[in-house]
């Protein structure tokens, strides 16, 4: 679950002006943009337990990235 009224920081610019949505997280100061789901490339082929546990995994590095403390 995100809570979208947990501060979090960009990890380019250090804003906290920051959208969070089921995709991914955007700066909204400085536009780096970060999906939490891995690239189309790497899922083809791949049992989806796999994919879900991959995306999974990208979304948590993604967050702590962005000091996420939600």
């Amino acid at each position: 679950m995100l809570h979208d009224d947990v501060l979090s920081r960009c990890p380019d610019c250090g804003s906290s002006d920051n959208k969070i949505t089921k995709q991914g997280i955007s700066c909204l100061t400085c536009g780096l943009t970060e999906t939490f789901e891995i690239e189309d490339e790497i899922r083809e082929g791949l049992q989806e337990t796999l994919v879900q546990a991959l995306d999974k995994g990208k979304m948590r590095d993604v967050l702590l990235r962005w000091n996420f403390a939600g």
